[in-house]
């Protein structure tokens, strides 16, 4: 009652894999019953191709060293989606010493996976965001830095005659002059 009736997902394995106990909680996420499962191993219906050596080498573990262990992977559902499962999986003993079944308590981490993954990629488009931004000022202060430093020369040699200029025209240079150095100083900022 306890295991179809708890939240987690429970599994109970034999010593080969295959499926002895599978509750109300994994045929919910899976789609799967406990009569199709039963006396199946859970990589040739629930894993991945990919993830199915790795899933087999911690049963392994399992069964030859018995101890409690940690695992994630994902689990196909009966329609292809794949859920990600962190699991505690532990062996049971018999009485000659031997392993009698192994029970694995899991939890659909999905969401909290999704929510990684998009973090890791919102992220990411923020640093090339950055790269972008600073590349565009980088090339815009240079294409800016190029003709005012043009003005200013052009500006400071027109300062040398400046006796020859009108006054009108002396007050024009030092408004070119001014509008250039903070034009300048804003660039450098």
């Amino acid at each position: 009652t306890v295991l179809e009736t708890v939240g987690a997902l429970v599994i109970v394995l034999d010593p080969q894999g295959r499926v002895v106990g599978f509750n109300r909680a994994c045929q919910a996420l899976t789609g799967c019953t406990l009569e199709e499962m039963r006396g199946r191993t859970i990589w040739e219906r629930l894993i991945p191709p990919e993830q199915r050596e790795d899933v087999q080498r911690v049963f392994a573990d399992l069964t030859t060293m018995p101890r409690l262990s940690q695992f994630e992977n994902d689990w196909l559902t009966r329609d292809g989606e794949r859920r990600w499962i962190t699991w505690a999986n532990a062996a049971i003993i018999g009485a000659d010493g031997a392993v009698e079944h192994v029970i694995g308590t899991g939890i659909d981490i999905t969401a909290r996976k999704q929510a990684e993954r998009a973090m890791v990629e919102a992220r990411d488009a923020a640093q090339r965001a950055n790269a972008a931004k600073s590349a565009f000022l980088s090339r815009m202060s240079h294409e800016l830095r190029s003709p005012l430093h043009a003005i200013l020369g052009f500006a400071q040699v027109m300062s040398v005659e400046e006796r020859r200029l009108s006054a009108r025209q002396r007050g024009t240079l030092e408004r070119i002059q001014r509008a250039g150095w903070h034009l300048l100083s804003l660039i450098n900022d």
